[in-house]
């Protein structure tokens, strides 16, 4: 017996030899253990990491799966939000390095129909437009966002008659960030270059080695992102927007945000020397801690010198954290965005390069009001059908009290939106469970209200019955007559 068992437990011992070492690195691993933790919390299906030196080669992670329920790889594409801004900028370096475009061009003189209705917005400048100091503001920015445009000639399209968009105050007297700047720039590009945004921005990738996605063609390979409804993963693909490809619709996956990233380090092909100093410089005060540069935002962490860009759509988050004094750069992709979690999701990349100094992750909480507003919102949605249901047929100073509340509810719903800055539709989008819930809220609190209105006009239009008198003798009297009477209530 001990014979024949021999082979087999000789055969175990080599299988233990052999996995042992991978699973125990595994589990030690500080990085993926980190990012497994940060998925778990933040309800992340999918996530793709990297760690990129100027030279060599980038230390990856690929965690969980992606919309379409495979596993995520190096391959699998990611939607790249804001940090399609980057290499709108770098085309506008190329097209000046060619002669093609200046950075004190007017908009009048590039767009001359774009349609704002504001005589200064004719001498916006393209540098004003890169750093985000144009006047334009971050509503309508919001609002020109995200139209899912897929036909030819979208870019140009939404950057022309734009004569809802007002200006905030002076071009170049002040920084806010608004997606309609690069939307413009990309019209500025189509023109200065003679093609689309998609055809240049592609040659400009494969240039730097990255395989980007430009075209509703080409998108169809990028599965479903995830948005946040009360805390869980919602598989969402609300399709692509080819206008949007400028300010936050290009796509790759981590090999191609890896070789981008090499490329902004100057250690690959790509903007050269004295376009990357210019993208990378902060020219302007944000006013929140930090300088915008041309696409990129420079700061500091960990009191070092860092340029940064993070970027969402509904659905996908994308950051690029690059660390110049040690010529390496942190890429985050993960399949899932919400905006109460999006400072857990900017912190990863952080996190990350200490975690590979030695040092310990510090994390991000998730924003406290946006995390708990939809619950919130939902319950007082759900009080809204109770409350039509208690005022039927309720005492009248209820059904009053029951009225002013819903008029107050409804009207704080109906408001919302333009309190926060985001318009309606915008806001179901970025924040469903929010946005719908506070349309939820406005249509059973109504309800309420029509319920409580409607008692008490119906109270106020039946006529008052007088009291009918009667006796044992005649069902009639006269006022001299005295009878015994009793009142009788309707």
């Amino acid at each position: 017996m001990r014979a024949r068992l021999a082979p087999f437990a000789l055969l175990v011992v080599v299988v233990l030899l052999v996995g042992t070492p991978s699973a125990a690195a595994a589990q030690t691993d500080p990085v993926r253990s980190h990012l497994e933790e940060v998925m778990d919390d933040e309800r992340v299906p999918g996530m793709a990491v990297a760690v990129v030196p100027e030279d060599g080669r980038a230390r990856t992670w690929t965690l969980g799966e992606d919309g379409d329920g495979d596993r995520v790889g190096t391959s699998t594409p990611f939607l790249l939000g804001s940090v399609s801004k980057s290499f709108t900028a770098a085309l506008v370096h190329d097209l000046v390095d060619r002669d093609r475009l200046r950075l004190d061009d007017r908009l009048v003189d590039r767009v001359p129909d774009h349609g704002i209705p504001d005589d200064r917005a004719d001498g916006i400048t393209v540098e004003e437009l890169l750093t985000h100091t144009s006047g334009l503001t971050e509503a309508d920015g919001l609002a020109h966002g995200d139209r899912f445009d897929t036909a030819p000639g979208a870019v140009g399209r939404q950057s022309r008659g734009l004569d809802d968009v007002s200006l905030a105050r002076d071009p170049g007297t002040g920084h806010e960030y608004s997606s309609l700047n690069y939307l413009l720039l990309g019209a500025i590009i189509e023109g200065a270059g003679g093609a689309p945004f998609a055809e240049q921005v592609n040659r400009l990738g494969r240039t730097a080695g990255v395989d980007l996605v430009s075209t509703p063609t080409a998108a169809e390979t990028i599965p479903p992102g995830h948005r946040h409804v009360y805390g869980r993963a919602v598989p969402f693909d609300p399709g692509y927007d080819a206008s949007g490809t400028p300010y936050g619709y290009l796509g790759t996956d981590l090999d191609g945000i890896s070789a981008w990233a090499r490329a902004q380090l100057g250690g690959g092909r790509g903007p050269d020397a004295d376009a990357l100093e210019s993208m990378h410089t902060g020219h302007v005060d944000t006013g929140a801690g930090d300088r915008y540069g041309h696409g990129w935002r420079v700061d500091e962490v960990d009191g070092e010198p860092t340029v940064q860009h993070a970027g969402a759509t509904p659905g996908y988050f994308a950051h690029v954290l690059l660390q110049p004094e040690r010529d390496r750069a942190v890429v985050v992709l993960a399949n899932a965005y919400g905006e109460a979690r999006a400072p857990s999701l900017a912190a990863v990349a952080a996190d990350v390069s200490r975690i590979e100094d030695g040092g310990e992750p510090e994390g991000a909480e998730t924003d406290p009001v946006l995390g708990t507003a939809p619950f919130v919102v939902g319950g007082l949605a759900a009080l809204g059908l109770v409350a039509a249901i208690a005022l039927v047929g309720t005492r009248p100073r209820v059904r009053a009290l029951g009225l002013v509340g819903s008029v107050v509810l409804v009207a704080a719903a109906l408001l919302a939106p333009a309190l926060v800055g985001f318009p309606s539709e915008m806001l179901r989008l970025w924040l469903p469970d929010l946005g719908w819930g506070l349309w939820a809220l406005a249509a059973t609190w109504t309800v309420a209200g029509g319920i409580a209105l409607l008692g008490l006009v119906r109270r106020r239009e039946v006529p008052s019955r007088q009291p009918r008198a009667w006796s044992g003798e005649s069902s009639t009297t006269t006022p001299s007559e005295p009878t015994s009477t009793r009142t009788v209530e309707a």
